[in-house]
This record gives C-alpha cells, sequence and structure tokens, in this order.
C-alpha cells in the first residue's frame, strides 16, 4: 500500500526529464565520474563464486535474521515482509531459491516458523518461542485472577472517579470512564484494554496514577 501511494504521489509531481538529465550529468562531471567508475569496479570483480554449502549457510543466516527481526515487535507478522528482510540480508551472497528452501524447511521444523491459519488478509506467520510467550503470559493472567486487593473497593469506585475527573477538570467519555473504573476495583494482577487506539489508552494511565 505504500509502495502504491509512493506511485501515486509521484505521478502527481511536474518535473522536467531532461533537466533532471542534464543536472545529474553536471554533477557526474564535477565528481569526477565516480559513480561510473564504482560499478566499473564492480563487475570487474564478477562472478562472486560461491560453493553450494557457502549458499545454504548464508540463506540460513538470512532466514533466522528476518525470524528474530519479524518478533521483535509483533507476535504475528506477514510473511512477505519476513522473506523480504531475508533477501536483504543476503543480497549478493546466496539465491532466491536457496533462501525459499530454507525458510519452508524452518516452517517445517520444530523451533522455526508457524503460520498462521485465516481466511482472510496476506499469510502470517509466527515462531515457536513467540506461542510459548503468549502461553506464559495468558498462564499468568489465569494465575493472577482475584490475587490482589483492589485499589479502590466496588462500593466507592463510581463516586472516585467521579469527583476525581471534575477535580481534574477531565471529561471521560463512558468507554474511558468504564476501563478506569474496572482498573481501580479489580482483584486481577494484570487487566487488558481493549478498543481505541493507543493515545486514547495512554491518556487514561495517568488518570489512574493520579
Amino acid at each position: 500500500m505504500k509502495q502504491a501511494a509512493a506511485r501515486n504521489n509521484r505521478r502527481s509531481k511536474n518535473f522536467d526529464p531532461d533537466l533532471i538529465r542534464t543536472q545529474a550529468l553536471e554533477k557526474e562531471v564535477r565528481h569526477g565520474y565516480e559513480a561510473q567508475r564504482l560499478v566499473a569496479q564492480a563487475r570487474e570483480r564478477l562472478p562472486i563464486q560461491l560453493s553450494p554449502y557457502e549458499i545454504a549457510v548464508h540463506a540460513r543466516e538470512a532466514v533466522i535474521f528476518a525470524r528474530n527481526k519479524a518478533v521483535e515487535n509483533e507476535a504475528v507478522v506477514d510473511l512477505r515482509k519476513v522473506i523480504g528482510d531475508a533477501l536483504r540480508r543476503c543480497l549478493g551472497l546466496t539465491r532466491y531459491d536457496a533462501v525459499m528452501t530454507e525458510l519452508q524447511r524452518q516452517m517445517e521444523t520444530r523451533g522455526g516458523f508457524l503460520k498462521i491459519r485465516s481466511q482472510q488478509g496476506p499469510p502470517a506467520v509466527t515462531t515457536d518461542s513467540m506461542l510459548a510467550m503468549e502461553k506464559q503470559n495468558i498462564q499468568t493472567m489465569i494465575n493472577g485472577k482475584e490475587s490482589r486487593p483492589a485499589m479502590v473497593e466496588a462500593e466507592r469506585v463510581k463516586e472516585l472517579v467521579t469527583t476525581t475527573a471534575e477535580r481534574q477538570q477531565r471529561r471521560l467519555n463512558a468507554q474511558q470512564r468504564s476501563a478506569i473504573e474496572a482498573i481501580l476495583s479489580s482483584r486481577d494482577q494484570i487487566i487488558g484494554l481493549q478498543g481505541e487506539p493507543e493515545p486514547a489508552r495512554q491518556r487514561r494511565f495517568p488518570y489512574c496514577v493520579r
């Protein structure tokens, strides 16, 4: 989607191709045709000869890099992103078919990728380590149910939220008020919020702290 938006944005711009070409040639002259020299030097070093073993090793390193990067910030990631990261990582050091073979091998091997089954959206994957982490999070939530004293007794929470909002001159909609009351009166070790985008949630937590 980002690429499509970029193409549309470029189409809307008015520019003179001849002028741009002339400016590029003038820049080349000023820098002594440095870009052309570098390209020529790179071509002289070709072809890069790699053994099948080296190709397989680089492909494996690239897929492992892409797998680790995929779950840095997300539990589930688009498979296309994983492939793109792997190919960029090993550019010039292996082949496309070697990367795809390694990716398929890791999907079939325990400890590698796990396919996410979904009827909608592009193919997605996660990892065994991420799945184990999510299971641990769920178990922590289960173990923490009704295990802590509430910050505010259930009978007082509505009154407290109302008076605090008035004192801080804050306007709370029904969903925000309900979320704050649930947090303050909950006896669970962990409580989750689902709904509005991140900035709205971030505004609630300072309110609860104060």
